[in-house]
């Protein structure tokens, strides 16, 4: 196929002249192609890290806020009826333990 137009043709024959086509760009065949590849690629490479710790860091910032909402809207009740009683019992046993009145086979 020839994508050449007519007056063009016509104006090759008049100037006895052979149109030379070039090969196709393969990125390989030229230094300066492959500067500017390389240097759009580093550029490209240090937005995309850019990006990537910004998307991280907002990650984590939504996670911290949601945790913070849900503990706003969802307050748990510390302690229960009968709770003080317990917490008693295990306060007194820790003193004997670290007293070494019981040894560590004994059942508290």
């Amino acid at each position: 196929m020839n994508f050449e137009s007519e007056t063009f043709t016509e104006a090759l024959k008049l100037m006895r002249t052979e149109h030379q086509v070039t090969s196709p760009y393969h990125k390989n065949n030229s230094k300066q192609a492959n500067q500017f590849h390389k240097t759009l690629e580093e550029c490209l490479s240090a937005y995309l890290k850019e990006t990537r710790r910004y998307v991280a860091n907002r990650l984590r910032t939504n996670e911290f806020e949601q945790k913070q909402k849900y503990d706003r809207t969802n307050r748990i009740k510390i302690r229960d009826f009968g709770d003080d009683v317990l917490i008693r019992q295990i306060l007194s046993k820790n003193k004997y333990k670290k007293a070494g009145l019981f040894n560590d086979r004994s059942i508290l």
